[in-house]
């Protein structure tokens, strides 16, 4: 009897990070829209759960932003941007739709816990008026001597025009937003949170989110090791300035900082996957087993074999 039914039932997955994963796809494929996470409390390093999943959406990682943030200039206005926009959302406290300094349009949900906004998404890239943007690019290419057509080309690869309706898209983000102030809260009262005190919107540089941002799309690549000197040539600073103002922000060194990164992530592949110790030390980053493990047991008391038994698939995820 409800054989059928039952069977559409299965595979069951209660993992409530799975799910939140299937949620946030559900969304970019629904909608056509790339989704990015300004995280005010520090879940990155806080939380390697939902920290490693949320981390895929860190930055604008698109063909016109990449672009932009390759241009030394450019870069420097988009990260000022963004300490405004961080806030103008802690002001707002609520959704809203503005365009940014290059001219892409995108709306900002923030996620709240009581009063206080402890992140916010950006959903994106828009654009309104095609011959308002074409002017707008011909004053930042000649602003910044940026090439006209890559300008365009980029641009308009990367926006498009809302075509869609708002109100269900807000429906789907305000679930969305819900869902993280939920699990904060529920791992703040549960587990001890380390914090909810707010991350300092004012980085006075853009170097430091530079950095992070560099880190996480070269963390992984053993074969091109991450160093000191490439990350601040990325940041357009020398080294002794991105070690002096990185620590100052975060608390870490960047070695320290790119160990934990790396750490938080082997942790959540050992936690959903059943990769082998050795794959997954290559997937965060280090191509001697051994090592990896070490550096895991020095970090976290235990041993990734041990890590895997204790949390693996444990439904805690």
């Amino acid at each position: 009897m409800f054989i059928q039914q039952n069977k559409q039932l299965h595979p069951w997955d209660s993992s409530p990070i799975e799910s939140l994963r299937i949620f946030i796809n559900k969304i970019t494929d629904q909608y056509g829209v790339q989704l990015q996470y300004h995280d005010n409390i520090g879940i990155f390093l806080n939380d390697y759960k939902i920290g490693a999943l949320l981390l895929t959406y860190y930055s604008h990682n698109n063909s016109f932003c990449n672009y932009i943030k390759a241009q030394p200039d450019a870069c420097n206005i988009c990260y000022c941007s963004k300490e405004k926009l961080c806030d103008i959302v802690q002001k707002a406290s609520a959704p809203f739709y503005g365009k940014c300094p290059m001219g892409l349009e995108e709306f900002i949900f923030p996620v709240l816990l009581g009063q206080q906004v402890i992140g916010y998404f950006t959903v994106g890239e828009f654009y309104s008026n095609k011959d308002l943007v074409k002017q707008h690019l011909e004053k930042i290419s000649a602003q910044l001597k940026i090439e006209n057509k890559l300008l365009y080309d980029y641009f308009f690869e990367t926006a498009h025009q809302i075509t869609f309706q708002i109100s269900d898209l807000a429906a789907d983000m305000n679930i969305l937003t819900n869902w993280i102030s939920l699990y904060v809260q529920c791992n703040s009262l549960c587990t001890g949170y380390t914090s909810l005190k707010p991350l300092d919107c004012d980085s006075k540089n853009y170097v430091v989110d530079t950095a992070k941002d560099y880190i996480l799309k070269n963390y992984n690549n053993y074969n091109t090791p991450l160093d000191l000197k490439q990350i601040a040539q990325t940041c357009h600073c020398n080294s002794s300035y991105l070690s002096h103002i990185f620590k100052k922000n975060t608390g870490m060194n960047i070695t320290e900082y790119i160990t934990s990164f790396r750490i938080n992530r082997a942790k959540y592949f050992l936690s959903i996957t059943d990769h082998s110790i050795s794959r997954i030390s290559e997937m965060v980053g280090y191509n001697d087993s051994g090592y990896f493990a070490r550096v895991f047991k020095k970090n976290t008391g235990y041993s990734p074999d041990s890590f895997r038994k204790k949390h693996h698939k444990s439904g805690s995820l």
